[in-house]
């Protein structure tokens, strides 16, 4: 019971530490935007004289020389995209097969079971960052949310047994993901409507698994149903690299592509109902079993890009 309370304890910290650094986020992004308006206001009460014009400029360039002051054009940028991602998820395949191996036992013409390896796998997302220039020195800070869901499926009919009769099965398993991810990254270079970066990320995680496999052979009047639930979150971090291309018959818009790394580990207890029914009676087990996805490995992302 005291280990129970500690990990809710934890969870509230991680959830206001999460909570704290997104608003500290979106009120730098605000204080950027205020900072833009406020400059194009007093920019458009000024006399067109030219050597006001040259005077603003000057001024300008002065202030950009601060420290996090950002005022140059194309200072934003919002991209949207999706990923494909190649993770480890060895643990979470060992246990799908584990199901197949016993269901085996009672009916040996089961088929592979479908795993995580054998789907596509990616997210949707969508990202904003703003270039600061540190004394000539260029900085993209760049937050960004990615979702992605999918599911593994095997089932088969009229499988035979060695009772001699036959068996209906069906295993299915579906997770939902949520990703946030805060990070900085230094600027290559920009050449020609070219631009690269490099730097990472610390990301926090949110994954919900559902597991549900029955089986039931009619003529014996035997059925059973088992379902888990997984819901557990998660810190990491992330390394990447992105290039920029802004396109030249379309003002402002580009596209972007990406080589990411991330390290990103779940674990913690499945929940699982156990409901078995037989000639002898009905059944209902309620355990947890300790699950762990190992979403650790490389990916690639090729979105849309706005800048302004």
């Amino acid at each position: 019971m005291g280990r129970f309370r500690e990990k809710k304890f934890l969870e509230a910290i991680v959830k206001k530490i999460i909570f704290n650094s997104i608003c500290a986020f979106l009120i730098f992004v605000v204080i950027c935007i205020a900072n833009n308006i406020s400059f194009a206001q007093d920019a458009s009460g000024k006399s067109v004289d030219n050597e006001k014009e040259n005077r603003v400029i000057s001024e300008k360039d002065s202030s950009n020389r601060s420290l996090g002051k950002a005022t140059d054009i194309g200072g934003w940028r919002i991209s949207f995209g999706g990923t494909y991602a190649r993770p480890k998820l060895k643990k979470a395949n060992k246990d799908i097969h584990a199901v197949e191996s016993q269901l085996r036992e009672t009916a040996p013409g089961v088929e592979k079971f479908e795993d995580w390896d054998d789907i596509f796998k990616g997210t949707m997302g969508i990202g904003v960052s703003r270039k600061i220039d540190i004394n000539g020195f260029k900085v993209w800070p760049n937050f960004y949310f990615a979702y992605g869901s999918g599911y593994v499926e095997t089932k088969q009919n009229d499988l035979p047994t060695i009772y001699a009769v036959p068996m209906n099965y069906r295993f299915k398993q579906t997770y939902e993901f949520y990703q946030f991810n805060l990070g900085a990254f230094a600027e290559l270079f920009e050449w020609k409507g070219f631009s690269a970066t490099l730097g990472g990320y610390l990301t926090y995680g949110l994954l919900s698994s559902d597991t549900n496999f029955s089986t039931i052979i009619p003529a014996l009047n035997i059925a059973r149903h088992v379902q888990g639930n997984f819901r557990e979150g998660a810190f990491g971090y992330a390394a990447a690299c992105f290039l920029y291309y802004d396109l030249p018959f379309w003002k402002g818009f580009g596209v972007s592509v990406s080589a990411r790394y991330d390290w990103l580990k779940f674990k913690g207890p499945t929940r699982i109902d156990d409901y078995q029914n037989s000639p002898l009676g009905t059944t209902l087990l309620n355990y947890n079993q300790h699950s762990v996805s190992d979403m650790t490995g490389p990916s690639a992302f090729i979105g849309i890009t706005y800048r302004f």
